[in-house]
């Protein structure tokens, strides 16, 4: 049989189904020796192991790739049960039953023309194809297909370096996959690929120089991967990139100068890597650029003055690198660069930028700039230079400066401004009216300043508003009664000032309102009733005068902390405070609370910290209700009136707690395993008796 020409036996054994014949080829040594040598060693069939739901409900039809070889029960399990590792439902088919179908060798272009037959894939299914296992070494045989698009699937494995025989392709994707090991140097044989993807794989090692000889590449991406070393200086000849993604790896060294004839390229992702010197000049030359993203690297120097001059450029981030300066330009020519510049987001933060080396204009020309990042540096000077550039910009942050003076009433302009956030410098004066205009604004940060006076009451104008954080300053007065018209806050950060009065009775038309924090100011007057209809999940009212009752804080279902200490809050404790499932923080102390401590305080299951020292509470503690708290980690009722506790220091209150808590917990789990050797033991005794009989 082996004498008879291949084309022949090629047939014969596709009649024959040669992956059902392998199950047997141990028992007929010819039968092996034909199966296992070429050309039938390098059949390729798929095997329909079971299907999956994905997300959103979706079903898909899992196959694996199996050759004579690698056909059997053992193989197909493993597959299958590397599949069950994975996010979604997978239900097996048993192994016992599958079948091999061939390839179309000579025919398939692509993964979805694979089959030569198969009832169930029809043009309705073919979308919902999914591939498992490792790509078989014999892949390559598949020389007429243009297109592999696994991505998504659940192929897993070293890369075959078979897959360099695949002249035709157009197509190699395998974003998210479990591929593994060093990509092939013999992929550098697919000169007619136009799209190369290994985003989220497990390859690792280093991109083969080869690489640069895929000339008609658009898209090359190798993002967030496993990759080392450095960029291939042979990336130069691809020249017909559009993008070019390797962001989120561990390349190293530096940038070589391979951008002079990428023309055509848009986007540029080079972020989270460790990449090092000086940025290429080379970059400026690629006229279509739209996104540059070189955040988190160790590039030096400055920025070249050309990439500013990028027509389309749109977004460039240089964030956390050692950039010293953005090279500004000469006087002469600060005018004209400024015009030119178009860019929607500039962000190179957290470098050591310097002094007022960004704020050029010159003859009211403005920057055009609609996302600006200049936080974490050492910007100094006022603010109104920076502003009166920036009347298109949507989101301003220029974080941990040394900006000095008043924040000027120019900010009233930017009325695109959806983010203001100047946190961490040393603006002083009182806020302006003018911050009123602002009406697309979502967030105001101006924490840790130096502001003082009172709190605008045009406040009231941003109706958009979500985030508002004025902690941390010298601000004094009332909070304006403004704040509680503006029904979109989700977050308030007043803490830290020296604001008085009363909490005003609208504060519950905040039903957005998550995180509240009035905490170490001069309030006086109770917690409004209303403000029960707030949808908290951190409240801290701490350190101020505030007295009455406490709030029936049971209807808080999802509060996380709850921090009402140092006040002046007087009565007793409820004794049913419904069921926080969330709640974790608990602070009343250092009040003028009295009455017993009821059980209740201790029944939500996952809190973690309870203090109720420096009060007047008395009765017995409801040690017993401990049992049940699952992450109890400390617990405060020092400096009370409770009977049978000694009053002590707050830190011994808190240890000798504590080891009341571990007591019980370990009387409970000794108990529990009590119960459980009686039982054994009556089995024991009942088989005995049984067995005397």
């Amino acid at each position: 049989m082996l004498d008879l020409p291949n084309e022949v036996l090629l047939e014969i054994f596709e009649q024959l189904d040669p992956f059902t014949v392998a199950k047997y080829r141990r028992v007929c040594h010819s039968l092996n020796t034909a199966l296992t040598a070429h050309p039938f060693s390098n059949l390729i069939g798929l095997v329909h192991i079971g299907h999956t739901q994905f997300e959103g409900g979706a079903k898909g039809h899992v196959f694996c790739f199996v050759t004579p070889a690698s056909f059997g029960e053992r193989f197909l399990t493993s597959v299958q049960n590397s599949i069950s590792t994975r996010p979604g439902v997978f239900e097996k088919y048993p192994v016992k039953t599958l079948n091999a179908i061939p390839i179309n060798l000579l025919a398939a272009t692509s993964e979805t023309s694979l089959f030569k037959s198969f009832p169930y894939l029809s043009s309705v299914y073919t979308g919902y194809l999914r591939f498992a296992g490792p790509l078989p070494s014999t892949i390559g045989n598949l020389t007429q297909l243009t297109s592999l698009d696994l991505g998504g699937s659940e192929v897993s494995g070293p890369l075959p370096r078979s897959l360099g025989e695949l002249i035709q392709l157009t197509l190699l994707d395998l974003t998210y996959t479990k591929v593994t090991g060093p990509l092939p140097v013999e992929l550098g044989n697919l000169v007619n690929l136009k799209k190369l993807s290994v985003c989220r794989t497990l390859v690792d090692g280093a991109i083969p120089n080869t690489f640069g000889n895929l000339v008609n590449l658009e898209v090359l991406n190798m993002s967030e991967a496993r990759l080392t070393g450095s960029i291939p200086a042979s990336f130069r000849n691809l020249v017909n990139l559009l993008e070019l993604s390797l962001q989120k790896n561990e390349l190293l060294g530096k940038v070589p100068d391979i951008f002079g004839g990428m023309s055509r390229l848009r986007t540029l992702s080079l972020e989270h890597n460790r990449l090092e010197g000086l940025i290429p000049e080379s970059i400026s030359r690629c006229m279509q650029l739209i996104t540059l993203e070189c955040e988190h690297n160790r590039f030096s120097g400055s920025i070249p003055e050309s990439i500013f001059r990028l027509p389309l450029l749109q977004k460039l981030n240089f964030k956390s690198n050692l950039i010293i300066s953005e090279s500004p330009p000469s006087c002469n020519s600060s005018a004209q660069f400024i015009a030119s510049l178009d860019l929607q987001s500039l962000n190179i933060a957290s470098n050591q930028i310097e002094g007022d080396s960004f704020a050029h204009t010159k003859n009211g020309v403005a920057l055009l700039l609609e996302r600006l990042d200049l936080s974490h540096n050492r910007l100094s000077g006022t603010l109104t230079k920076y502003i009166t550039s920036l009347i298109n910009v949507t989101r301003l942050r220029m974080d941990s400066n040394n900006l000095v003076g008043p924040l000027p009433a120019e900010i009233g302009g930017l009325s695109s401004l959806r983010v203001l956030s100047l946190e961490g410098n040393k603006l002083c004066g009182q806020l302006p009216a003018e911050i009123g205009n602002l009406p697309t604004l979502d967030t105001l940060n101006l924490s840790r300043n130096c502001f003082s006076s009172e709190i605008p009451d045009s406040l009231r104008s941003l109706r958009r508003l979500r985030i508002l954080n004025l902690s941390h300053n010298q601000l004094t007065g009332e909070i304006p009664h403004g704040i509680c018209m503006i029904t979109s806050l989700s977050t308030l950060k007043l803490n830290n000032n020296n604001l008085s009065g009363p909490l005003h009775g609208d504060i519950g038309a905040l039903k957005t309102m998550q995180t509240l924090d009035l905490s170490h100011n001069q309030l006086t007057g109770s917690v409004p009733e209303g403000a029960l209809r707030m949808p908290l999940t951190s409240l801290r009212l701490n350190h101020n005068r505030l007295s009455g009752p406490l709030p029936k804080f049971g209807k808080w279902v999802w509060i996380r902390t709850l921090r009402l200490d140092h006040n002046q809050f007087s009565g007793h404790l409820p004794a049913e405070t419904g069921d926080l499932l969330h709640l974790r923080e608990l602070n009343f102390s250092y009040n003028q609370l009295s009455g017993p401590i009821p059980a209740s305080i201790f029944s939500h299951r996952f809190i973690e910290s309870v203090n109720l020292s420096n009060n007047s509470f008395s009765g017995t503690p409801p040690i017993e209700s401990f049992q049940s708290v699952l992450k109890l980690k400390a617990v405060d009722l020092s400096n009370n009136r409770l009977d049978g506790v000694d009053v002590g220091s707050t830190s011994a209150r808190v240890t000798e707690m504590d080891a009341q808590v571990s007591v019980l917990k370990m009387e409970k789990e000794f108990e529990n395993a009590r119960t459980k050797l009686a039982a054994v033991r009556t089995v024991k005794d009942d088989a005995k008796r049984e067995g005397g009989k």
